[in-house]
């Protein structure tokens, strides 16, 4: 059973929303809270039907405000909105109807300049502040000019009662504010941490790789400058036996040539990681999966590879950008289809605790036992590929807090495991 206070955490305050927009439906929320607390506050005090209505009443407008920003996004139509109806005209109201300065109002006035200043942008910003609190001395200064003050504010207890109602309120409104708000920025903190690390590795990956590129590419060029004067210097001497030694260097040669576009296949992959890795969305996982095996399909079956599929009927979703997911997916699938004929291979998704575990297992050829330990260097290859395909998947694991482990028998098969950490919002079948 899924956590509401979690699912409340996650519609309201994800980190995805812009800090206004989380500020907003922070005070909104303490804003319904506040005016049902006046409510039961106004009941039980005996006060009139008509100041309990009033309070309820606000507490209905700002939940209403909060659906609607939810709903449709316009979230600064409702800032002005609660500006304008709620702080100049609706506080104005409850002071004058209340106890004046006697009462707990001058506490919602700081409320209500705090939330302005969050709100709104430069200028209007300040203007708006100014106008609520040049608003508010006007109506403490009338209020002492016209003192039609129902008797019993001027009560010691009465006072004690307004005040302690009032800065208890404010102070939890605005400091619960506070504190989600120190949270959230502590957490993006971490993660715009994690991500400067991301980005140092991945800088470092690419100086190393092309300083390997550089050094490794210098041995081909070698070898087919030497095969093109050796396949020359045969052509000259002409007959079959030089035209023999002629098709073995341009065979050498096309050998060399099939390298060297490897390597470029790999300095150009491992130039995208930094791509793949900037900007992560909550992704559909079955939507990913479901859509990389049926583009595989076509391609297995020509091997005359069984190409299947499980997954649960519900999943949770997976912070990623779907670029990386796909590419990952991609990659280790590709890799299964080519080291196995006449097989099978199967993607298995599993879900537990904080982790989604998404298996890809071949009964291929396997992995030799010296190749193994070093599958995840990059351009360690058998031959058949770039080899740098397993170090991207695993660095674009790594940089979402997951990983790639690879585990294989040599002539019995090979399993690539993917984990990632895992969402709280199940999606399933319907």
């Amino acid at each position: 059973m899924q956590n509401p206070i979690r699912n409340i955490v996650r519609k309201y305050l994800s980190k995805q929303f812009d800090l206004r927009v989380r500020i907003f439906n922070i005070m909104a929320a303490s804003g319904m809270t506040v005016s049902l607390l006046s409510t039961v506050s106004a009941f039980t005090s005996g006060d009139s039907w008509q100041e309990c209505l009033m309070y309820l009443a606000f507490a209905l407008f700002s939940a209403g405000l909060l659906w609607f920003a939810t709903k449709t996004g316009r979230f600064q139509l409702c800032y002005n909105i609660t500006i304008a109806a709620i702080f100049l005209g609706g506080f104005s109201v409850f002071f004058l109807s209340g106890g004046g300065y006697y009462g707990s109002m001058p506490y919602f006035f700081v409320f209500a300049v705090v939330f302005t200043i969050f709100m709104l942008e430069g200028k209007l910003s300040v203007i708006m502040a100014a106008t609520e609190l040049a608003l508010y001395t006007a109506l403490c200064l009338y209020r002492y000019n016209n003192l039609n003050i129902d008797p019993a504010y001027f009560e010691s207890e009465s006072i004690l009662y307004e005040t302690i109602f009032g800065f208890i309120l404010v102070s939890l409104a605005l400091g619960i504010t506070m504190f989600i708000q120190l949270r959230l920025y502590k957490e993006q903190q971490k993660t715009l941490d994690e991500q400067n690390k991301t980005l140092g590795r991945i800088s470092q990956m690419k100086t190393e790789l092309f300083a390997n590129v550089s050094h490794e590419m210098k041995t081909p060029l070698a070898v087919i400058s030497v095969h093109i004067q050796r396949a020359e210097a045969f052509m000259k001497l002409g007959g079959e036996k030089g035209n023999a030694k002629v098709y073995e260097s341009f065979a050498l040669v096309q050998e060399e040539i099939m390298r060297l576009s490897r390597m470029v296949e790999g300095a150009l992959a491992v130039s995208s990681v930094q791509e793949l890795t900037h900007g992560s969305t909550e992704t559909d996982v079955r939507e990913i999966l479901t859509g990389s095996v049926e583009a595989h399909r076509a391609l297995s079956e020509k091997r005359g590879n069984a190409l299947t599929l499980t997954m649960p009927d519900a999943l949770p979703n997976v912070t990623v950008s779907a670029d990386a997911l796909v590419q990952m997916i991609t990659n280790l699938i590709a890799n299964a289809n080519a080291h196995t004929q006449i097989g099978k291979i199967a993607v298995l998704v599993e879900y537990g605790g904080a982790m989604l575990k998404i298996s890809i297992a071949d009964n291929g050829a396997g992995i030799p036992p010296d190749l193994l330990p070093k599958v995840f260097e990059r351009g360690v290859t058998d031959g058949s590929g770039s080899g740098f395909g397993l170090a991207i998947c695993r660095e674009l694991a790594r940089s979402y807090g997951g990983d790639v482990v690879i585990e294989s028998e040599y002539g019995e098969g090979t399993t690539a495991v993917i984990t990632l950490p895992a969402g709280t919002e199940d999606k399933g079948n319907g």
